[in-house]
């Protein structure tokens, strides 16, 4: 499994490496500069970034047509809501399931309250792919 920058999505950085990062820029609820590729809207008490990822599978097993995709986050932070296709992240796995030799888009949204303190935010996505 690959993980890609998509096409209308945030700037990817580490690219090809264990560990690409998405950058959502400089954000605040009044104002902020979201980086190319990243939409922010204010939600209630919350300001709410979105972008788009892409993940490329590959199989290795040629009997394999599917693949279920875990995703689960690393070290969760209460302040912020993580959402992956409109599912929550947390230290539960949630699941996708693609087909071998495909590259998906997937949406990416972050919730930050605005009575959270300013401060950088990060939250690490594990993915794993089982061949079904």
């Amino acid at each position: 499994m690959t993980i890609l920058a998509a096409a209308s999505g945030a700037p990817m950085h580490g690219l090809g490496t264990a560990n690409p990062a998405l950058s959502f820029g400089h954000t605040s609820y009044y104002a902020g500069r979201s980086a190319p590729g990243v939409s922010q809207r204010s939600s209630g008490g919350s300001i709410v970034m979105t972008t788009q990822f892409a993940l490329k599978v590959d199989c290795s097993d040629t009997q394999a047509v599917l693949v279920e995709i875990e995703m689960t986050l690393i070290s969760p932070d209460a302040s912020y809501t993580v959402i992956v296709d409109g599912a929550p992240l947390s230290t539960m796995t949630s699941a996708t399931v693609q087909r071998c030799g495909s590259v998906s888009e997937h949406r990416l949204e972050i919730e930050v309250p605005k009575t959270r303190p300013a401060g950088p935010f990060g939250s690490t996505v594990s993915f794993t792919a089982i061949a079904r």
